[in-house]
């Protein structure tokens, strides 16, 4: 076992919180400093410590249960197929009438062995990163720690972007919850001349991704939840400034820098939906919003209204992934149309 020491060159200040929202650590060492740039740190985490260990252990819990049964089931493969070769082509076992059978329990016996060496095959290959990130009031910045010298480091300013895209999705089989899978994408779409917005991708600015286990929830993906909470908060006022300046504010429905024609606008008491062909208005004291299986959800609060308004839908649902900025849309709505 190694142990080496490393000293940190950025000290936190007292109000500074893990991205999940936990304190920080006293041994956590922060290996670059957060730029100027991001404003005020809010959350941040390193994943070097004072005293780092370099045990193949700490590696090895990084493995997910899946992964772990993979490896099992790899040697447990290889073993059995060891033991029916001796089976078949060995005089000592093939010359008994259960030689089969013997060779089949040496394969059970040697599983384990095979197991550890196909494990630790692939720990060798393994390079866990070694990252330190911040979260800003104006910003995100992510560190990576290098052998070779000076920390890779990326930084997004919010002031450089006007959307985020966001997707979660949770899998399962057979009912058993597996894993969840992540993306987070900022962009700056309406940059881009107005002639070609709707013919040109987004000019991608900063993604997170990644997927992780019940057992195992990387550091990465509450980094990821923290940002988009920050993002919120910076893009909130802008979007309250839209509101005040031109009476609403937009929110473009679809692929990720490509306009398909749907769009949400939110005003003081009012929202919109906006489909090809067709628009419709909404006050605020006969819609409601919901949140369910991944979609947002506006339902009519009284459905026998429709008698008096037959073209108002009684639900109108979209997917929350194709919404941009939606945790901002969520929190504008609360705040204009149903003014909580």
């Amino acid at each position: 076992m190694t142990i080496t020491t490393y000293h940190s060159i950025w000290l936190p200040k007292s109000e500074v919180i893990q991205h999940h929202g936990k304190p920080l650590p006293a041994n956590m060492i922060f290996f670059a400093a957060p730029p100027p740039e991001i404003g005020t740190v809010l959350t941040a985490h390193s994943y070097l410590e004072a005293k780092q260990r370099k045990l193949s252990l700490k590696i090895f819990k990084r493995f997910s249960r899946v992964v772990l049964e993979a490896l099992v089931l790899a040697g447990l493969c290889f073993g059995i197929f060891v033991g029916l070769h001796l089976g078949l082509s060995v005089p000592f076992f093939s010359a008994s009438t259960d030689g089969m059978l013997r060779g089949f329990v040496l394969g059970i016996l040697i599983t384990p062995f095979a197991t550890i060496g196909v494990a630790v095959f692939c720990l060798s290959l393994i390079k866990p990163p070694i990252t330190c990130t911040y979260v800003g009031d104006r910003g995100i910045a992510e560190y990576r720690w290098s052998d070779q010298g000076e920390p890779e480091g990326r930084v997004l300013q919010f002031s450089q972007v006007d959307c985020l895209h966001r997707n979660i999705i949770d899998h399962y089989i057979n009912f058993s919850y597996m894993s969840t899978e992540y993306w987070f994408t900022w962009a700056n779409t309406r940059n881009l001349p107005e002639s070609e917005q709707s013919a040109m991708p987004a000019i991608f600015k900063f993604t997170l991704s990644g997927k992780y286990s019940s057992e195992f929830r990387l550091p990465l993906y509450h980094f990821a939840l923290s940002a988009e909470r920050a993002w919120t908060e910076f893009r909130l006022q802008h979007l309250l400034s839209d509101v005040k300046q031109s009476g609403s504010t937009r929110f473009e429905i679809g692929k990720l820098g490509v306009s398909q024609g749907k769009a949400l606008e939110v005003g003081q008491g009012f929202v919109r939906t906006i489909v090809p062909n067709r628009i419709h208005h909404f006050n605020g004291d006969e819609i409601r919003l919901r949140q369910e299986n991944g979609k947002i959800l506006l339902q009519r609060k009284d459905p026998s209204a429709g008698w008096a308004r037959p073209w108002m839908l009684e639900t109108i649902g979209f997917a929350s992934f194709e919404i941009e900025n939606v945790n901002a849309f969520v929190a504008l709505f609360n705040l204009l149309v149903n003014q909580e």
